[in-house]
């Protein structure tokens, strides 16, 4: 528990600021970490030099909660629930933080912290598009009650994008020449949204219940 680490913390403003439609163009800055470029829309997280496209030692946080896909234990990266207007910091620890995570994290931790509706009300709509054929919509709105004691959150995102093009040929059995597959599809398509409903007490505590799919 005692081994040196160094944590990044990237806030708001430089998640907004940064070009591309997740979280993880923002995380270039922080030293350290590298990427896997999967696909248009899929970026894989890597740190302290084990670069790979199946990084299962670089445990991913959502709001304090440990989020990683069922049986492969990878981390859910472009696959979560969260929205980019949603975020409202990153923190990154490059380093061994088993001690304190658990296996998963002998690379390091990525955190993700979300808006509360409280600190952040109002509404959010972002559009962007690209080249092959390449598009996100994403928008959030959240507010609170006049006596400030409870609050909600919504956000939904859809984007979609040709991830490859390529033509592919099979082998042919008893022809003279391998076959052309028919109808290859390489479209991606990534739904995603979130909900919370949150009451918050004079002593400054919250009680939030959150549900996403993606």
């Amino acid at each position: 528990t005692d081994a040196p680490a160094t944590i990044t913390r990237v806030d708001d403003a430089a998640i907004q600021n940064t070009i591309g439609n997740s979280f993880a163009p923002a995380l270039k800055e922080v030293k350290g970490i590298e990427f896997i470029q999967v696909g248009v829309v899929s970026v894989a997280v890597n740190a302290r030099g084990f670069n790979s496209s199946f990084n299962n030692r670089m445990l991913m946080m959502e709001d304090g909660r440990i989020t990683a896909l069922v049986e492969s234990g990878l981390p859910v990266g472009s696959l979560t629930t969260l929205s980019k207007v949603d975020l409202a910091g990153m923190e990154v620890l490059v380093g061994p933080g088993s001690a304190l995570y658990g296996p998963d994290a002998s690379n390091g931790v990525l955190t993700l912290q979300t808006k509360d509706p409280k600190q952040y009300p109002g509404y959010t709509i972002e559009l962007s598009g690209g080249s092959r054929k390449f598009y996100d919509a994403q928008a959030r709105s959240a507010n609170v009650t006049t006596d400030g004691k409870w609050g909600y959150k919504l956000t939904g995102e859809y984007q979609a994008a040709n991830d490859w093009q390529n033509t592919i040929y099979y082998p042919a059995i008893g022809t003279s020449g391998p076959l052309l597959e028919k109808n290859p599809d390489f479209h991606t398509d990534v739904t995603r949204g979130t909900g919370a409903l949150a009451r918050y007490f004079d002593d400054g505590g919250r009680l939030q219940l959150t549900a996403g799919i993606s």
